[in-house]
């Protein structure tokens, strides 16, 4: 299958680390200086290659030109963004000006909390997933309390199916009960325990909308993963991080989308505020999202004047904040351009051969000794499988075989209490890392198979 995979040349721009690298001893082959086997992009995307070289360009640049780096050069600090927020727009199904590239992924969720939660005695509450990430729980309980509400009675979510997975008809049942009391709904586009793909975004998000409820989405373990139209999609803001499925490298820089809708040129670009009141222009009140304002937010033209009158500039990069770091930014811009040369529609299509022959494998070869818990049907999951272990033996606890696994040089995640997260990833995986997998997960079962 590898010999006739149209991208298998994506794993040769990045650095697969070898055996050795990771202090791997027990290796089938004898050879500590062959690759491991790594299918862990759900958590850290392998670094691409070039990466190092872009990083190198600036720091030189740093070293050569000091502040002028600024404003000379191929990659000018001062719009240092500009090189990534089309790409990244591509990606994500977005207009251009409605992406930055910003601050982190927390971060970047309190930021749409503040423009969009604007709780009401009558409105307060939000809808989100009971199993969220805990991060994207305290970052929203945080705003229900500064609120001066109680997170146990202001947060809400769907029950979820037997099979503990998320189902469109419970989001559309709790929003017509109690949608004249939800404020926001956060989804979890793929949701990072058991990687299912949320699918069904726009028919949540048009019943939202006709409870005057804002849809807010957290992509994290979706760009760059699984196909996303957030512009078509009518959502009204996102976040994300880079570090997975984009390769950007630990603590990335992270993604942010807002909807033109809520910044449109004809009523927001030339809208203007002091101490975050609304300012008017003629006689007509122009809208203005709220915001927390910073001066790369404002129009270029304002912003190295230091007025205390913030012009915002349009889109989503006004609602930027500090001028983003250039070598994260680099970084990121050495991985996008390898998406580019694919694109998501063959990258996507290789997801689905990867994560269906591991599906095949564990099925055909480990059935009785693993359960997994992500959806069967292609469309509504990315890369990740999650599997957990039902009939470990006392003789083989959870904590015994994830080590097993590493000392084998397989490379993945846990999460508690006993799930393993497995990520083939189309860019660099390939199908002969699949099959050492399942092999490698067979005999640390103690289960015989054949090849």
């Amino acid at each position: 299958m590898d010999a006739i995979d149209p991208i298998r040349d994506g794993r040769t721009q990045f650095f697969v680390p070898s055996m050795k690298d990771l202090g791997v001893r027990d290796t089938d082959s004898g050879d500590a200086d062959g690759e491991c086997v790594y299918l862990c992009g759900n958590s850290l995307g392998l670094q691409p290659r070039a990466a190092r070289a872009l990083v190198n360009e600036e720091l030189d640049k740093w070293s050569k030109k000091g502040v002028n780096g600024h404003f000379e050069g191929e990659r000018p600090w001062v719009s240092i963004d500009d090189n990534v927020t089309p790409l990244v727009a591509e990606i994500v199904g977005a207009l251009p000006h409605e992406v930055a590239v910003m601050n982190s992924l927390t971060v970047n969720l309190q930021l749409i909390m503040t423009t969009f939660y604007e709780p009401t005695q009558e409105r307060h509450k939000v809808l989100m997933e009971a199993q969220a990430f805990g991060s994207d729980w305290h970052a929203v309980a945080s705003h229900v309390e500064l609120n001066g509400y109680d997170p146990h009675e202001s947060i809400m979510s769907p029950e979820m199916d037997k099979d503990g997975l998320h189902t469109t008809a419970a989001w559309l049942s709790l929003l017509d009960r109690e949608g004249e009391s939800i404020s926001v709904v956060l989804i979890g586009a793929v949701q990072y325990l058991t990687g299912q793909f949320f699918d069904d975004i726009p028919t949540i998000t048009q019943k939202a909308h006709e409870k005057g409820v804002r849809v807010l989405l957290d992509c994290a373990h979706a760009v760059g993963n699984v196909p996303l139209c957030l512009h078509d999609w009518q959502v009204d803001a996102a976040i994300w991080c880079h570090y997975k499925y984009c390769n950007a490298g630990p603590g990335a820089i992270g993604g942010y989308f807002i909807h033109e809708k809520h910044t449109n040129s004809d009523t927001v670009a030339a809208a203007s505020f002091v101490n975050g009141h609304q300012r008017n222009k003629g006689d007509s009140k122009i809208f203005q999202p709220r915001r927390l304002a910073g001066w790369w937010g404002a129009d270029l033209s304002t912003r190295f004047s230091m007025r205390h009158e913030f012009i915002s500039a349009t889109g989503a990069a006004g609602f930027r904040l500090s001028n983003p770091p250039v070598l994260e930014t680099v970084a990121l811009l050495a991985s996008l351009r390898i998406h580019t040369q694919y694109g998501m529609q063959a990258l996507r299509g290789k997801s689905l051969l990867l994560t269906g022959y591991l599906e095949h494998l564990l099925e055909t070869m480990l059935q009785s000794h693993v359960h997994i818990l992500t959806p069967r049907e292609p469309n509504r999951r990315g890369c990740q499988l999650s599997l957990a272990f039902p009939s470990l033996p006392p003789s083989t606890p959870f904590e015994r075989l994830f080590k097993t696994l590493a000392d084998k040089g397989v490379v993945v995640d846990h999460r508690e209490p006993n799930v393993i997260r497995v990520a083939p990833t189309p860019l660099y995986n390939s199908f002969a890392d699949v099959w050492r997998f399942v092999d490698i997960l067979a005999q640390a079962l103690g289960v015989q198979c054949e090849q």
